[in-house]
């Protein structure tokens, strides 16, 4: 006990998601200071508050939401906090890194889109863990994120309804009895076809519950444990509970920032109504303020009007 840092003793309380995702934090920050070895071993404590703030600004210029900056600020102040109590830093250097201010993450009442940096520190956790539940869990989250689905709609899939030469889920059962084919990318098909090595290829629904270590084919998960395994996923590893739909919103944003014309993330969202499809655009401030600033009606050459 006595031979363990400050960080290894804070990891060591963590749950294992969630010991992963803020691992992945730390080493951009270890990283950052140009420190070498295991993030276990880093003097994360010894950090001053100048430090920190750098660290804070840097993250942010590198494109790390609030979120995220925010879950990697209360990691240092926990391990700060247990160096103390150790007898390894000054109260007065403990009490200097307690008042660094969080980031304001201004939440909705509607929900709110996790930012890329969150999908990918997500899925690369969960992919780490190649145990049955989370293997299928990956697969889930993936599949909610690249295709936007609804819960009624990810439980209802049955194996039939997936063309891996197509990368194309046939959605039986969509909003208002619509069906409609779903089109996915390569990155969560490879989640998908993971799954499938569990699960096999035998008919019957896609993503299924367990009995024992067996996948039970012709049953369903329920609506109740998509909801449980998206919020318990988001909570462990972003310190933030999200749901189902919020997964939804991050894909129908996504292609928003993409450029991808409203009509056409309509049709991939499922909605009947282009005005359905702006309800769920959450994205920032900044680029209602960039495009504001971008007007331009110059083309080159004089527009001038001809006064008669």
């Amino acid at each position: 006990m006595q031979n363990k840092s400050p960080t290894s003793l804070y990891l060591e309380r963590l749950k294992a998601t969630g010991r992963a995702a803020i691992k992945s934090q730390l080493k951009q920050a270890r990283d950052y200071f140009e420190w070498h070895g295991l993030v276990e071993k880093q003097p994360f404590h010894s950090l001053s508050y100048i430090q920190i703030e750098a660290l804070k600004q840097a993250r942010l210029v590198e494109g790390a939401s609030a979120r995220s900056i925010n879950h990697l600020l209360c990691a240092i102040r926990a391990i700060t906090k247990i160096a103390f109590l150790s007898g390894l830093v000054t109260e007065k250097q403990w009490l200097q890194v307690q008042s660094i201010q969080r980031l304001k993450t201004f939440p909705t009442t509607k929900g709110a889109a996790l930012a890329a940096d969150e999908v990918c520190e997500l899925l690369s956790v969960y992919r780490q863990n190649k145990r049955l539940v989370p293997v299928r869990n990956t697969a889930i989250l993936a599949m909610l994120l690249s295709t936007g689905l609804r819960r009624s709609e990810l439980i209802a899939l049955k194996l039939s309804h997936f063309c891996a030469e197509e990368l194309a889920i046939e959605v039986k059962h969509g909003k208002g009895g619509k069906p409609r084919v779903q089109y996915m990318p390569q990155w969560a098909a490879d989640d998908l076809d993971n799954w499938l090595e569990v699960r096999g290829l035998g008919s019957g629904y896609l993503f299924n519950p367990f009995l024992g270590e067996e996948p039970q084919l012709h049953r369903k998960l329920s609506a109740t444990s998509i909801y449980n395994i998206v919020s318990r996923a988001t909570e462990d590893l972003l310190d933030s509970r999200c749901s189902p739909h919020d997964m939804r919103r991050t894909y129908i944003s996504q292609l928003l920032n993409e450029n991808v014309d409203l009509l056409t993330v309509c049709k991939m969202a499922g909605h009947s109504s282009v005005t359905t499809t702006q309800i769920y655009d959450k994205r920032d401030e900044q680029n209602l303020i960039a495009s504001g600033r971008g007007l331009s009606f110059s083309g080159g050459t004089s527009n001038r009007r001809q006064r008669r």
